[in-house]
C-alpha cells in the first residue's frame, strides 16, 4: 500500500539562496502562478501530484513564493448574469446542466456561502431553486443557490460512472463561482431530500449543514446500517422536517419517513450527532415549512474544523474523503451489485451479522492524531493522501505515521 503525506507548510531551508534579479523573480513567479492555477483546476489526484512536484521545483523550496502564487490565483471570472445555467459533459453523449442564482452585487473576488438544492422526482431546476428560496427565506438572501437538473450523488445503488458525477459537478461549480467552502449547505425536499441525505453521508466533510424536508436516507437494512453510516455525519448539522406519519391519510412513504426520522433523531442524541428533527402535523409536501429560527440557525453554521479523529464509510471511488484524509486509489473491486439479500445463520446475532456483511462490501477511511503520531486505518484503499496544516502537529519534531 502506498501513502502520500502532504504538509500544509514547511520550514524554509536555512542556507542563504543566491540573490535573484527582478526579471528572474518575476519570470519564475509567473511560471509558478500558472502551475498553481493548473493545480487547483485539476481534479485528477495523480495529475495534481505531478503538478505539486513541479510547483516544489519551480518555487525552489520557498513556501512564501507558493503562498504568493496562491493569493494571486485567478480561478473565478464574472458570470454573464445573476441567474442562468451552464452545461458540461460528464461522459460521451451525456451533458449535465446546472442552474444558478447569484446574490445581488456578486463579486467573483469575494467568497459567498452557497446552498446546493437537489431536485425531487420530476421537478425542474428552476422550480427547486424557487422552492428553496421560499423555504430558506431571508437567512439565505446572500447565498449562491445552485441546482442541478437532476439529483446527483444521492443513491446508494448507482452505476459506477454516475457515482463520480458529484465530484465533477463540484469541480465545475467551483471553477465558475467563488464559494465559501466553510459555508456550503445541502437542501432537498421529497426525493430530492432523500438524495440530500445520501449525498451528505457520502461527502460529509464538504458541508456545513443539511436541510431536508419530508425525506430520509434510503439505505438497505437501515436498522443495522444506520448505526455506523450515520456516524459519517459527525460535525455536520442536519435539520430534518417531516409531517406526522400517524395521520389516517398519511401515505406509506410518509409513514416510513416519520419512522426513519424518529429513529435517526433518537440515535443522534445517543451518540452526539448534531441532528435536529422537527415533526409537524400532517401536511401536504408543498405546505411543509421548517421553523424559520431553526433554518436561520443552521445557515449560520460553518463547516466542521479539522478534527484530530476522522472516520468515513463509503462505497464508490470519489467518496473516499474525510477531513485530512483522502483515498487516491481504490484498493479492491467496487461493489456494484444493486441487490443485497442477507439471511443470517441460525444462532447468530442478526444485527451484528448484517452490519458485518455490509461493512465487508464497503470501503473505509479513518485516522487519528495523538501527539506526534498519525494513525491511519483503511479498507479497500490502495493509496491515501494526508493533508495537514502547520497547527496539526509540531513539525520541528519527528512525526510518526502508522498505517494498517
Amino acid at each position: 500500500m502506498a501513502w502520500l503525506l502532504f504538509i500544509g507548510s514547511a520550514v524554509e531551508a536555512g542556507s542563504p539562496a543566491r540573490a535573484e534579479s527582478a526579471e528572474e523573480t518575476s519570470a519564475g513567479q509567473s511560471h509558478l502562478d500558472r502551475l498553481v492555477e493548473t493545480y487547483f483546476r485539476s481534479d485528477d489526484p495523480e495529475a495534481r501530484e505531478r503538478i505539486a512536484n513541479s510547483i516544489e521545483d519551480a518555487a525552489n523550496g520557498s513556501i512564501k513564493a507558493v503562498v504568493r502564487s496562491v493569493h494571486r490565483a485567478n480561478l473565478w471570472t464574472a458570470l454573464p448574469q445573476e441567474e442562468g445555467q451552464f452545461e458540461f459533459s460528464v461522459s460521451p453523449g451525456d451533458t449535465f446542466s446546472i442552474g444558478y442564482r447569484l446574490p445581488a452585487g456578486y463579486d467573483p473576488a469575494q467568497r459567498y456561502p452557497a446552498v446546493l438544492c437537489l431536485p425531487g422526482e420530476g421537478a425542474e431546476a428552476a422550480q427547486t431553486r424557487l422552492l428553496a428560496t421560499g423555504v430558506l427565506g431571508e437567512a439565505a438572501r446572500d447565498f449562491v443557490r445552485i441546482c442541478p437538473a437532476r439529483p446527483v450523488g444521492g443513491a446508494f445503488h448507482q452505476p459506477l460512472g454516475a457515482a463520480a458525477d458529484f465530484r465533477q459537478l463540484m469541480r465545475q461549480v467551483r471553477q465558475r463561482i467563488h464559494i465559501d467552502t466553510d459555508r456550503f449547505f445541502l437542501f432537498g425536499l421529497g426525493r430530492g431530500g432523500d438524495a440530500a441525505w445520501m449525498t451528505a453521508l457520502a461527502h460529509a466533510d464538504l458541508f456545513a449543514g443539511v436541510i431536508v424536508l419530508s425525506a430520509y436516507p434510503p439505505l438497505p437494512y437501515p436498522e443495522q446500517v444506520y448505526p455506523f453510516l450515520l456516524r459519517n455525519l459527525r460535525g455536520v448539522g442536519v435539520l430534518s422536517v417531516w409531517g406526522g406519519g400517524d395521520h389516517p391519510l398519511a401515505t406509506a412513504r410518509q409513514k416510513a419517513i416519520a419512522a426513519h426520522n424518529r429513529g435517526i433523531v433518537k440515535f443522534a442524541k445517543k451518540v452526539g450527532l448534531d441532528v435536529v428533527g422537527v415533526e409537524v402535523p400532517y401536511e401536504s409536501l408543498v405546505d411543509l415549512t421548517p421553523p424559520a429560527g431553526e433554518v436561520a440557525k443552521m445557515l449560520r453554521r460553518r463547516r466542521r474544523p479539522k478534527m484530530d479523529e476522522v472516520s468515513h464509510w463509503f462505497r464508490y471511488p470519489g467518496q473516499g474523503h474525510a477531513g485530512w484524509l483522502e483515498q487516491v486509489k481504490h484498493g479492491a473491486e467496487v461493489w456494484e451489485a444493486d441487490q443485497l439479500a442477507i439471511l443470517p445463520a441460525p444462532g447468530t446475532d442478526r444485527d451484528t451479522c448484517i452490519a458485518d456483511i455490509v461493512k465487508e462490501k464497503l470501503a473505509y477511511l479513518g485516522g487519528r492524531i495523538e501527539g506526534q503520531t498519525i494513525t491511519i486505518e483503511s479498507r479497500k484503499c490502495r493509496r491515501v493522501e494526508v493533508c495537514l496544516s502547520t497547527e496539526a502537529l509540531d513539525w520541528s519534531r519527528p512525526v510518526i505515521v502508522q498505517c494498517n
